[in-house]
C-alpha cells in the first residue's frame, strides 16, 4: 500500500510539473534545465519503478503462496520431498 501511495504522490508531482511545462513560454525558458530532467524522472522513471514495486509486492506473495500450496498438496498425496526437490529446484 505504501508503494501505491508513493506512486500516486510521484505521479501527481510529475503531473503538476507537466502543467507548468505545457505553457510554451515557460517550456522554452526551462528547456535544457534540471526542471525538465526532474519532471522526466518523476513521471517516467520513478513512476514506473514504483508501479513495478506495487506489482511485485502484490503478486509476489500470491504466486509464492500458490506454489507452496501445490507442493503441500503433492506431499500430502504421497510424493516424497526428495522428488519435489528434483522437480522444483
Amino acid at each position: 500500500m505504501l508503494f501505491a501511495v508513493g506512486f500516486i504522490f510521484l505521479f501527481t508531482i510529475g503531473g503538476l510539473t507537466g502543467i507548468v511545462l505545457a505553457n510554451s513560454g515557460l517550456d522554452i525558458a526551462l528547456h535544457d534545465t534540471y526542471y525538465v530532467v526532474a519532471h522526466f524522472h518523476y513521471v517516467l522513471s520513478m513512476g514506473a519503478v514504483f508501479a513495478l514495486f506495487v506489482g511485485f509486492h502484490y503478486w509476489g506473495f500470491r504466486v509464492c503462496h500458490v506454489a507452496f500450496q501445490i507442493i503441500q498438496m503433492l506431499t500430502l498425496d504421497g510424493m516424497p520431498l526428495a522428488v519435489l526437490a528434483l522437480i522444483y529446484p
